[in-house]
Protein backbone atom coordinates (compact mmCIF):
# COMPACT_ATOMS: atom_id res chain seq x y z
CA UNK A 1 0.00 0.00 0.00
CA UNK A 2 1.28 3.63 -0.58
CA UNK A 3 1.90 5.91 2.02
CA UNK A 4 1.11 9.77 1.90
CA UNK A 5 3.76 12.05 2.77
CA UNK A 6 3.83 15.68 3.58
CA UNK A 7 6.03 17.99 4.89
CA UNK A 8 5.21 21.86 5.57
CA UNK A 9 7.13 24.85 7.06
CA UNK A 10 5.75 26.60 9.85
CA UNK A 11 6.88 29.54 12.68
CA UNK A 12 6.86 28.97 16.29
CA UNK A 13 3.12 29.87 16.65
CA UNK A 14 1.66 27.89 13.68
CA UNK A 15 2.09 29.91 10.81
CA UNK A 16 2.37 28.16 7.73
CA UNK A 17 1.38 30.86 4.80
CA UNK A 18 1.68 34.47 5.26
CA UNK A 19 1.58 37.21 3.16
CA UNK A 20 5.66 37.43 3.44
CA UNK A 21 8.17 35.22 2.85
CA UNK A 22 9.76 34.85 6.05
CA UNK A 23 10.57 31.25 5.76
CA UNK A 24 13.30 32.14 3.32
CA UNK A 25 15.62 33.84 5.59
CA UNK A 26 16.58 30.31 7.16
CA UNK A 27 17.30 28.11 3.70
CA UNK A 28 20.74 27.16 3.53
CA UNK A 29 22.60 23.82 1.76
CA UNK A 30 21.37 21.97 5.14
CA UNK A 31 17.97 23.02 4.55
CA UNK A 32 17.58 22.23 1.16
CA UNK A 33 19.55 18.99 1.67
CA UNK A 34 16.54 18.07 3.91
CA UNK A 35 13.85 19.01 1.36
CA UNK A 36 15.80 16.96 -1.62
CA UNK A 37 15.95 14.21 1.01
CA UNK A 38 11.87 14.14 1.52
CA UNK A 39 11.13 13.91 -2.18
CA UNK A 40 13.42 11.01 -2.76
CA UNK A 41 11.59 8.12 -4.19
CA UNK A 42 8.34 9.73 -3.97
CA UNK A 43 6.90 9.41 -7.31
CA UNK A 44 3.28 10.97 -7.25
CA UNK A 45 2.88 14.89 -6.11
CA UNK A 46 -0.22 15.85 -4.35
CA UNK A 47 -0.46 19.68 -4.77
CA UNK A 48 -3.06 22.40 -3.59
CA UNK A 49 -6.55 21.76 -4.59
CA UNK A 50 -6.18 18.17 -6.11
CA UNK A 51 -9.61 15.61 -5.19
CA UNK A 52 -9.58 12.95 -3.28
CA UNK A 53 -10.43 10.62 -6.45
CA UNK A 54 -7.12 12.02 -7.90
CA UNK A 55 -5.41 10.48 -4.69
CA UNK A 56 -7.42 7.18 -4.94
CA UNK A 57 -6.40 6.91 -8.56
CA UNK A 58 -2.70 7.33 -7.79
CA UNK A 59 -2.79 4.68 -5.09
CA UNK A 60 -4.06 1.96 -7.23
CA UNK A 61 -1.63 3.23 -10.27
CA UNK A 62 1.81 2.45 -8.60
CA UNK A 63 1.35 0.75 -5.13
CA UNK A 64 5.12 0.86 -3.93
CA UNK A 65 5.93 4.66 -4.06
CA UNK A 66 5.15 7.23 -1.58
CA UNK A 67 2.88 10.04 -2.81
CA UNK A 68 4.54 13.71 -1.42
CA UNK A 69 2.10 16.36 -0.48
CA UNK A 70 3.58 20.06 -0.74
CA UNK A 71 2.09 22.93 0.31
CA UNK A 72 -1.74 23.05 0.90
CA UNK A 73 -2.62 23.20 4.81
CA UNK A 74 -6.08 22.65 4.08
CA UNK A 75 -5.74 19.90 2.13
CA UNK A 76 -3.27 18.23 4.56
CA UNK A 77 -5.44 19.25 7.37
CA UNK A 78 -8.44 17.42 5.64
CA UNK A 79 -6.29 14.19 4.95
CA UNK A 80 -4.88 14.50 8.30
CA UNK A 81 -8.43 14.63 10.05
CA UNK A 82 -9.73 11.62 8.18
CA UNK A 83 -6.28 9.50 9.15
CA UNK A 84 -5.08 9.38 5.70
CA UNK A 85 -1.73 10.97 5.84
CA UNK A 86 1.33 8.32 7.19
CA UNK A 87 4.08 11.19 7.74
CA UNK A 88 3.75 14.83 8.66
CA UNK A 89 7.09 16.55 8.38
CA UNK A 90 7.55 19.50 9.70
CA UNK A 91 10.19 22.41 9.32
CA UNK A 92 9.40 25.06 12.53
CA UNK A 93 11.61 28.05 11.98
CA UNK A 94 12.77 30.14 15.41
CA UNK A 95 10.22 33.08 14.25
CA UNK A 96 6.78 34.17 15.71
CA UNK A 97 4.80 35.36 12.30
CA UNK A 98 1.86 36.77 14.12
CA UNK A 99 -0.69 36.72 11.48
CA UNK A 100 -1.52 34.26 9.15
CA UNK A 101 -2.88 30.79 7.93
CA UNK A 102 -2.13 28.59 10.83
CA UNK A 103 -1.59 24.62 10.23
CA UNK A 104 -4.44 23.23 12.36
CA UNK A 105 -6.63 25.97 12.48
CA UNK A 106 -10.41 24.57 11.89
CA UNK A 107 -9.17 21.34 12.25
CA UNK A 108 -12.07 19.29 10.98
CA UNK A 109 -11.32 16.58 13.68
CA UNK A 110 -11.35 16.85 17.33
CA UNK A 111 -7.77 15.63 18.17
CA UNK A 112 -5.25 13.56 15.54
CA UNK A 113 -2.83 11.99 17.71
CA UNK A 114 1.19 12.03 16.18
CA UNK A 115 3.93 9.85 17.14
CA UNK A 116 7.30 11.91 17.03
CA UNK A 117 9.57 9.02 14.96
CA UNK A 118 12.30 11.67 14.25
CA UNK A 119 13.83 14.82 15.21
CA UNK A 120 16.88 17.26 14.90
CA UNK A 121 18.10 20.62 15.26
CA UNK A 122 19.18 22.21 12.43
CA UNK A 123 22.53 25.01 12.25
CA UNK A 124 19.73 27.81 10.82
CA UNK A 125 18.25 27.14 14.46
CA UNK A 126 15.11 25.21 12.85
CA UNK A 127 13.68 22.19 14.01
CA UNK A 128 12.99 19.25 11.44
CA UNK A 129 10.23 16.89 13.21
CA UNK A 130 8.81 13.94 11.50
CA UNK A 131 5.68 12.58 12.92
CA UNK A 132 3.66 9.34 12.48
CA UNK A 133 0.06 8.99 13.23
CA UNK A 134 -0.31 7.27 17.26
CA UNK A 135 -1.47 3.96 16.95
CA UNK A 136 -4.79 3.05 19.09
Amino acid sequence: MRTIRTGLFTSLDGIVDADDDWQFAYFDEELMGGIFDGLDGADDLLMGRVSYQGYARLRTEHPDSPVLLLGSPTLVRWLLSRGVIDELALTVFPIVVGSGTRLFENMPAERVGLHLTDSRALASGALSLRYAPAKG
